[in-house]
């Protein structure tokens, strides 16, 4: 737990998972679900699980309460997390919805469980920021086989390998399958971010990716329209 002096809010982050840590591991593939408290939303168990461990779920409360009531009003509050933190994150931001905290997340998982509305979550305040690197290329932690029927939530950012502004956009279709590949490494992240943010230009534009970007699908381009592997122009109706 954090807190900045100078804009007052509060930052919680969230540990990815050890490579040769067992329990990390299973909490990756562990099948079975689990509800998020007295909510309406249902997590997978082994992220669910990893949150609350009783080890450090009481004292992580006690901090981010305290945190929180430290400001008049109550400060903003912020969970991150990378990887299998971000999937936890997501947890925290549902289990301390009365503070309506914004999440950010790298490169994690699908955590929420699609057989229940989970209409708690404040969407609006989930950022998700994914490595491409051009077409059919993403960061496979977020698009791994989905078996349990689980989705995302929140706004997609994507981070390509040409120094572009980043993708964000309502309505992308990224709950559906996409190539994985290993870009889930997280200085790779920081490079990607370091570079937009050097830019010094703010606010920030997000939009579609233009014409000639490398894509999958037709969502990705501003054209809506993605042809041999690159964003094209819509298509032209020669007929008379």
């Amino acid at each position: 737990m954090a807190k900045t002096k100078d804009t007052q809010i509060c930052f919680s982050t969230f540990q990815s998972a050890e490579t040769f840590n067992v329990i990390d591991q299973w909490a990756n593939i562990n099948p079975f679900r689990a509800s998020i408290k007295d909510t309406d939303c249902i997590a997978r168990k082994g992220y669910h699980d990893g949150y609350f461990s009783k080890k450090y779920y009481d004292e992580d409360k006690k901090a981010v309460d305290n945190c929180v009531a430290s400001c008049e009003g109550g400060c903003q509050l912020v969970f991150g997390g990378t990887s299998q933190g971000g999937a936890q994150a997501y947890i925290a931001g549902i289990d301390f919805v009365e503070f309506n905290p914004e999440v950010i997340t790298f490169g994690a998982p699908r955590p929420i469980v699609d057989i229940a509305p989970c209409k708690t979550a404040n969407e609006t305040r989930h950022y998700r920021f994914l490595n491409t690197g051009g077409h059919r290329v993403y960061d496979y932690a977020p698009f791994q086989i989905n078996i349990y029927n689980e989705r995302h939530i929140g706004w997609p950012i994507f981070l390509d390998n040409l120094g572009n502004f980043p993708l964000a956009t309502p309505g992308l279709k990224d709950n559906r399958s996409r190539f994985m590949f290993r870009m889930h490494d997280f200085e790779l992240y920081t490079e990607r971010l370091n570079a937009i943010t050097n830019r010094k230009c703010f606010p920030m534009p997000v939009a579609r990716w233009v014409e000639g970007h490398p894509c999958t699908y037709d969502d990705e381009c501003q054209s809506k329209y993605c042809e041999e592997k690159f964003c094209r122009e819509g298509l032209i109706d020669l007929d008379p």
